[in-house]
Parts: structure tokens; C-alpha cells; sequence
């Protein structure tokens, strides 16, 4: 009887492993599912082309500065046309996007020339956004309206960010929030701040150097507030 009972005790115990394996892996499927419809959501609402026109127009009404390409208005809101792209690079991220930023209405002024890739943490169901920067910033300027150009850009013509410098999504009303850790990206005496905003139809960012030492803002624009970018109509790709 006692041998019955261990062995009946054994399989049991066996079979509850087994639905504990199986109950993992289902929430392990559906943590994926749930990364890869973030994933999709934030090229639905970040791909395409976007102006802060609107919000410079404003601007002016309101005599605030803006920041023009002969270095007036300094510390002003900055012109800027933004371009994003999706790459097919499955094996470098699950979402992998080109961007071109620039500025005063200038093709040539860049701003930020980027390759974005967003990575999933199973562990904590976290969703990070790296930075990866050109090695030959000049070879790829105007890719974003060059298709065959885009088409060569992989992992090899890039250099990531410090781990440091990477952002956190967090839920943002119908959007998402991307931020980089408080000083985290830092070098030097100095750390670099930049954080994100995606919603239907808009795309806002902000960004700041900050003395480590002092604590004093070494470089911003519009007292840190955001560049508030549109997205055009004839962006949906």
C-alpha cells in the first residue's frame, strides 16, 4: 500500500510539474504576442514623416525664439522635419527603424541621423528602444526618401549607443513614452537626456545636456519643453 501510495504521490506530483511547464510556456507565448503587438503598434504610429510646423508658427505669434540656421534665437525651438523608416532586419531586432531628423527646412542641416531598434526583456516584460549612430554619417544622408539605399544598411554600418543611453517604453495614453534612465547616459561631467512621446498622428521629443557636477543645464532648447512634430498626411507607407 505504501509503495502505491509514494508512486501514486510521485505521478501526481510529475503531472503538476508538468502543468506548471506548460502554464509557463502558454504566459512566456503570450508575453511574445503581447511585444510583438507593441512592437507593431509603434510602427503604425512612428513611421512616416512628420514637421513641428504648427508649433513654430505659433511660436513666432507668441515672439518666443526659434532657433535659426544663422545661430539666432538661441536656446529657441528648432525647425524640424523627421522621417522614419522601417528596415527588414529580423536577425538585427524585432523592429528596426531609420531616422533622419532636419533642420530649418534644410535636407542637408541633420539634426539626428539614427537607427532605432526595440528589444523585449521577458523577465520583466520590458520594452527598450537603443540608439546605434553611423560610422559614415555623410554616405546615408537623404536615405530616407532612397529606398535602395536603405535596402544596404545592416548592423556593420553602425555603432550602438552605451546600454546606458537606451530608453524605456512605458504606456502613454493611446502612444507610448520613451525615456532614458535619470544621468545614465553620461560622459564625462555631463549627461545627455532625451525622451520620446508617440501618439495617432503626432510625435513629440525633448532633450537636454545637464552638468553631472552641478546639475546645471548645459545645453536645451525651449527650456526643455517639447518639439511638437505632426505627421503628414502622405506619410502612411
Amino acid at each position: 500500500m505504501t509503495h502505491k501510495i509514494a508512486k501514486s504521490l510521485i505521478l501526481s506530483g510529475l503531472l503538476c510539474a508538468g502543468y506548471t511547464l506548460a502554464d509557463s510556456q502558454q504566459t512566456t507565448n503570450q508575453t511574445k504576442q503581447g511585444a510583438a503587438a507593441i512592437f507593431s503598434k509603434i510602427a503604425k504610429l512612428w513611421v512616416g514623416d512628420f514637421n513641428n510646423d504648427k508649433q513654430i508658427a505659433e511660436l513666432k505669434r507668441q515672439n518666443k525664439p526659434i532657433l535659426m540656421a544663422d545661430g539666432s534665437g538661441k536656446g529657441g525651438h528648432v525647425e524640424i522635419q523627421a522621417h522614419y523608416r522601417l528596415l527588414d532586419l529580423p536577425e538585427f531586432a524585432p523592429l528596426v527603424m531609420y531616422v533622419e531628423e532636419t533642420k530649418h527646412g534644410d535636407p542637408g542641416a541633420i539634426f539626428r541621423q539614427r537607427i532605432y531598434t526595440f528589444s523585449h526583456n521577458e523577465e520583466n516584460n520590458e520594452v527598450r528602444l537603443k540608439l546605434w549612430s553611423f560610422k559614415d554619417k555623410k554616405q546615408y544622408v537623404g536615405a530616407w526618401n532612397k529606398p535602395s539605399v536603405l535596402e544596404k544598411i545592416d548592423s556593420s554600418v553602425v555603432t550602438p549607443m552605451p546600454e546606458g543611453c537606451d530608453l524605456i517604453l512605458s504606456p502613454d495614453g493611446e502612444g507610448y513614452h520613451f525615456a532614458m534612465e535619470e544621468k545614465a547616459c553620461s560622459h564625462g561631467d555631463m549627461y545627455f537626456s532625451y525622451q520620446a512621446r508617440i501618439q495617432p498622428g503626432e510625435y513629440w521629443f525633448r532633450d537636454k545636456i545637464v552638468s553631472l557636477s552641478t546639475g546645471e543645464v548645459l545645453e536645451t532648447a525651449g527650456e526643455y519643453s517639447y518639439h511638437k512634430l505632426v505627421k503628414q498626411a502622405s506619410a502612411d507607407r
